[in-house]
C-alpha cells in the first residue's frame, strides 16, 4: 500500500509528528485509527512479539517480512528501527536497499559496535556503515536516521557524530538517553544543549512517565521534530491479561461479549484486508455469488 506521505512531507507539514512504536499488522492498524500518522517498528517489542528478548537475535530477513507485511496493510509512513544494519557498510547498504524496496518510509541504524553489546564503533568504520547504508537508499522515497549514544562525559562527542552522520546524508539524527543517560535528567535541558550543536531533524526518544512536563511543541522549535512512544506491546498484554483472568476465573466466554464495544474507529480484526482480498477473488472468480460461499458469509459485513 502507497504511503500516504513520506516522512520528509509530514514534517515539513507540522511543527512535530507523534509516532506510535508497533510491532505488527494490528497494532500497525489501531494506531492508524487513533488518528497518528507515522509508525516506528520497534526492534524491542518486534523481537518480543517472537518470544525473544532485545538483544539483536533477529534477522534481516525477519524484518523486511515485517516491513513488508505491515506496509502492505497500512498506509502509515513506518521508520524501521533496523539496529546496527546487521554487520559490516555492505549489509547495512543490503539492509537499507530491502528494507526500502519493502516499504519503510525510513531506515534508523546505530553506530553501537552490536546491538545486544554495547559500545560505539570508531569514528570512521560508523561513517561507512552510514555512508553504505545511505547509497543503498539511493532513489527511494526512504529516509536515513543516524543514531548515536550520550555520552555523559564528552557529550561533545555526541554532537559531532551527528554532524558527521548530516555531511554523509542523513536526514534526521538520535542521540539515544536510553542507555547512557546524560548527568541532567531534565531532557528539555538536554535537547536545548543538543541544539545548540546539532542542525535538522531530531528524534526525542520514547516518551515516559518522567516525561510528563514536557511540551513536544517547545521541543519541536529546537528541531526535535519526531517524537517515538512505546505503549502498543503493554496495552496489548494488559487488555489481553484482564480478559484472560475473567476467562479463566468464570470458566465462560461471556466477559469478552459484555466489553465488546469499542470505539467507532477501532478495526475489527477480521477485517484487516478483507477488502482487498475480496476484490481480488471475485476479480478472478468473476463470481457474484461470492459472498454467499465460505467464509465470505461471514466476513460480507466488511463489504
Amino acid at each position: 500500500m502507497p504511503m500516504q506521505k513520506t516522512i520528509p512531507e509530514l514534517l515539513q507539514s507540522r511543527p512535530y509528528v507523534l509516532a506510535p512504536e508497533i510491532y505488527d499488522c494490528i497494532s500497525a492498524k489501531c494506531v492508524e485509527a487513533c488518528g497518528f500518522e507515522a509508525t516506528v517498528l520497534s526492534s524491542s517489542e518486534f523481537a518480543n512479539s517472537y518470544g525473544y528478548p532485545d538483544l539483536g537475535l533477529l534477522t534481516l530477513d525477519d524484518f523486511v517480512d515485517v516491513t513488508r507485511r505491515i506496509c502492505r496493510c497500512s498506509p502509515l509512513p513506518m521508520i524501521v528501527d533496523a539496529e546496527e544494519g546487521f554487520g559490516r557498510p555492505l549489509h547495512a547498504y543490503l539492509t537499507a536497499e530491502r528494507l526500502a524496496e519493502a516499504g519503510a518510509g525510513g531506515i534508523l541504524i546505530t553506530d553501537l559496535v552490536d546491538i545486544g553489546i554495547k559500545g560505539m564503533l570508531p569514528i570512521e568504520e560508523a561513517v561507512l556503515r552510514f555512508k553504505a547504508a545511505k547509497a543503498g537508499l539511493a532513489g527511494t522515497k526512504c529516509i536515513l536516521v543516524a543514531r548515536t549514544e550520550f555520552t555523559p562525559e564528552n557529550p561533545q562527542l555526541a554532537y559531532d557524530r551527528c554532524n558527521r552522520y548530516l555531511d554523509l546524508g542523513a536526514e534526521m539524527t538520535l542521540i539515544h538517553f536510553g542507555i547512557n543517560k546524560a548527568a541532567n535528567p531534565n531532557k528539555s535541558e538536554v535537547c536545548e544543549e543538543i541544539a545548540k550543536h546539532v542542525p535538522g531533524w531530531k528524534w526525542f526518544p520514547d516518551l515516559q512517565e518522567s516525561d510528563r512536563g514536557v511540551n513536544l511543541s517547545e521541543m519541536a522549535k529546537l528541531g526535535f521534530n519526531f517524537v517515538g512512544a512505546h505503549y502498543c506491546r503493554t496495552s496489548a498484554m494488559q487488555g489481553m491479561y484482564d480478559y484472560g483472568m475473567h476467562v479463566f476465573e468464570r470458566q465462560d466466554n461471556c466477559y469478552v461479549y459484555e466489553k465488546a464495544e469499542k470505539p467507532l474507529n477501532a478495526p475489527d480484526p477480521y477485517s484487516i484486508g478483507f477488502k482487498e482480498w475480496y476484490k481480488r477473488e471475485s476479480d478472478l472468480l468473476q463470481d457474484s455469488d461470492i459472498l454467499n460461499k465460505g467464509n465470505y458469509k461471514m466476513f460480507r459485513r466488511f463489504v
